[in-house]
């Protein structure tokens, strides 16, 4: 942050008191946008404003230009009309910068321009708002019809650059049927340069050319408008390119715009913007015969089991982990519809198949082009079958569709909307009774693939019952029939501590330990086998390489063996580009296991030993929450990790009664949602920390995914 201080004054040189300023972050087009610290990835977003004092001094402190990831300025205005307003970068220094130094820097903005540009804000502010109350298509046809009139030249009067401005003029005119209630007022200057408003005419005409700028001025800044106009799509993201409302019709996926989802070689199925179509947000992948449903970009908000979500960023809400990839905010993800399969070779999502596993005995992996490793760590190799955009589905994925999944069998109110919502829990149904049914809900059953009582991808009846959504345009297989690995979080032993059997002594150097901190020991963690992970509190620290247990040691610990606790849980950073990864090696850059892509978090509150846990604990707050991406709060919730207070040994319905297995397990592999045989611990919100990379089962599974970005 710097601190911007001066004096305002008016144009005739004396101090401007108690006038109101306020900076806007837009980009190069004058269009309100967020941005975040490059460095500490924090989000930077809205308008800051100040007040001069009596003597038109004031201060205010702003995140820097030069620091945010992308080109950003500062739109700054006044409530004084006798002021002008003008835009300006504000650049990296040290200290305190003066008001006039940050205002030479920048430009001023013409009146007209300062209109056209409040009137998108406006705009922008209000079809945001509509996107989170509207239901069914008609208020999408209505939309459409505005801009499809706009395009044919239906209407009569727009036309050259009055058709392309009037796009926005009827959302903020309220003469689009969806934009009621907005204010009418505003759009005088539309009006008269349209034409359409029948009442403006005569004296109140006359007024309004007095009092609003000359077209010629609009005309002299046609490159502003033209930016202007360009954002009608952006617009209409709001409306069309939308996460929807929870508990409402085509929540939870979305249609990709054309140039993201051609980019991916994905071809559109009939109805794939409709937000009432079953084929809403649905592809097929060309290449693989993948069937992929497309998830958009947005930002949710958590108060104590609650979650709230929106396709622009609010105050109060945080961008969810899914949509940062190689260090930037990315459109959206193409997510596998179902598990994967064996398609000639390709890693497939296709409805009815049997699915694949990392096991010989199942359907093994290692048949798809390749030849990966039948066990955990050869799904990375596994995705690249598919495409070579492909990425092992994450722990923040998982976590994703889950918020997703529960806020929806929450708000719900008739099973049109959401199928699954009729049986408790209200969570996605699965294949987890191993009897090709739902443990809860036995209404809902599956064909069987022919090995033990796995499913067919996809073949749940009825089908709706078994998406993440609830409707026929969900995710399905996410709670059951088989396990899939997850990436993003791994766990490393740490080496070199000594001690003798009977004893209560540690040698460890730079132990960093503090007293009443649990840890386990165990034995040539590198080689995978099975680990003595007896459980010991550190009593008292002698000094910054000694530390004494509660209780003497049941075996020697030698220097090669491991140390256990909950800090040496890694995930990975946000810079790590995910489509560069292609195995299981440790290989700078490409290798999953390359410990330069990771960052500690802290996890030894909650998974400290081998015990299978449950998420919900009474009315307790399950999942941390924090708007600050930086924060272990925030990258907790982003993998699935409750918070200590959340889980208990029943769990809860709210939250599915689903399992978390805790385990320190070097060389960590994570497996999520559950088998055939799970029960009521399968389901969207199951995580498994037991397997280490080189582990095999044949009811373990691979999904994939595609993060979206035009860059």
């Amino acid at each position: 942050m710097r601190t911007i201080i001066g004096t305002l004054e008016r144009v005739d040189g004396t101090p401007s008191a108690n006038t109101k300023i306020t900076f806007t972050l837009v980009n190069e087009s004058n269009r309100v946008i967020s941005s975040f610290i490059a460095e500490t990835h924090e989000q930077v977003y809205g308008s800051a404003e100040v007040t001069t004092d009596e003597n038109g001094a004031f201060s205010v402190s702003l995140v820097e230009n030069t620091l945010l990831s992308d080109e950003t300025y500062y739109l700054v205005k006044t409530d004084k009309s006798a002021i002008p307003s003008f835009r300006a970068a504000l650049a990296a220094g040290a200290g305190d910068i003066d008001w006039l130094e940050f205002k030479a820097s920048g430009g001023p903005i013409e009146p007209a321009v300062l209109d056209i540009i409040q009137t998108y804000i406006d705009t922008a502010e209000a079809a945001a708002t509509i996107s989170t109350t509207k239901a069914g298509e008609a208020s999408l046809d209505a939309e459409q019809t505005a801009l499809d009139r706009i395009a044919t030249g239906e209407d009569r009067v727009a036309t050259g650059l009055d058709a392309e401005q009037t796009a926005l003029d009827r959302i903020a005119t309220g003469e689009d049927r969806v934009a009621t209630g907005l204010d009418a007022e505003q759009t005088a200057l539309d009006r008269i340069a349209t034409g359409e408003d029948r009442t403006a005419c005569g004296e109140s005409a006359q007024i309004v050319l007095d009092n609003k700028p000359n077209i010629d001025i609009i005309a002299a800044n046609i490159d502003v408008i033209e930016n202007l106009s360009t954002n009608i799509d952006e617009i209409m993201d709001g409306i069309v390119y939308t996460i929807g409302t929870a508990g409402q019709i085509g929540f939870g996926v979305s249609p990709a715009r054309k140039e993201i989802y051609e980019k991916y070689g994905m071809i559109p199925f009939e109805g794939h913007t409709s937000m009432t179509s079953p084929n809403r947000g649905k592809y097929l992948h060309a290449a693989s015969g993948s069937i992929f449903y497309y998830i958009p970009k947005h930002y949710y908000k958590t108060t104590v089991n609650e979650n709230l979500f929106s396709d622009v960023p609010i105050v109060g809400y945080i961008l969810d982990r899914s949509f940062i990839n190689a260090g930037v905010e990315i459109e959206g993800i193409f997510v596998f519809g179902f598990g994967g399969s064996n398609n000639a070779g390709k890693l497939s999502a296709r409805q009815g198949y049997d699915p694949v596993s990392t096991n010989s005995a199942h359907n093994p992996i290692s048949a798809l082009t390749g030849t990966p490793a039948n066990n955990y760590g050869g799904a990375y190799k596994a995705v690249k079958s598919c495409d070579a955009n492909a990425c092992v589905q994450t722990v923040w994925v998982d976590a994703m569709l889950a918020r997703l999944a529960i806020a929806h069998g929450k708000s719900a109110t008739t099973q049109t909307a959401c199928a699954y919502m009729d049986v408790n829990p209200k969570h996605p149904k699965g294949n987890n009774n191993n009897a090709l049914k739902d443990v809860n809900d036995t209404s809902v059953t599956f064909t069987s693939s022919g090995y033990s009582n796995c499913a067919l991808t996809g073949s749940g009846v009825p089908f709706a019952k078994t998406t993440h959504n609830g409707q026929e345009c969900g995710i399905a297989d996410l709670n059951g029939n088989m396990y899939h690995v997850a990436a993003g979080l791994t766990y490393k032993a740490r080496t070199g501590a000594t001690g003798t059997s009977g004893t209560n002594a540690v040698v460890l150097t730079a132990h960093k330990y503090a007293a009443g901190q649990k840890i386990a020991f165990g034995g040539t963690p590198s080689t995978g086998t099975t680990y003595n992970t007896a459980l010991y509190i550190v009593d008292t620290v002698v000094d910054a390489n000694n530390f004494t247990l509660t209780t003497n040691l049941e075996r020697n610990i030698l220097a090669t063996d491991g140390i256990y606790t909950g800090k040496t849980f890694y995930i990975l950073k946000e810079s790590v580009d995910m489509t560069a990864i292609l195995d299981d090696s440790t290989t700078a850059g490409t290798g999953a296991y390359d410990m330069n892509l990771y960052e500690q978090i802290d996890l030894s509150d909650l998974i400290f030993d081998n015990t299978l846990i449950k998420l919900g604990n009474g009315t307790n707050q399950v999942y941390g929450f924090s708007t600050d991406r930086s924060s272990a709060a925030y990258k907790r919730a982003a993998i699935g990790i409750p918070l200590a207070g959340g889980v208990s040994a029943g769990g809860t319905t709210e939250f599915g009664d689903d399992g978390l297995y805790r385990y320190l397990r070097h060389d960590l592999a994570v497996i999520a949602g559950g088998a055939w045989d799970n029960s009521s611990a399968a389901g969207v919100g199951n995580v498994t920390l037991y397997h280490y990379r080189t582990g095999s089962d044949n009811e373990v599974g691979v999904r994939a995914y595609i993060p979206a970005t035009l860059s």
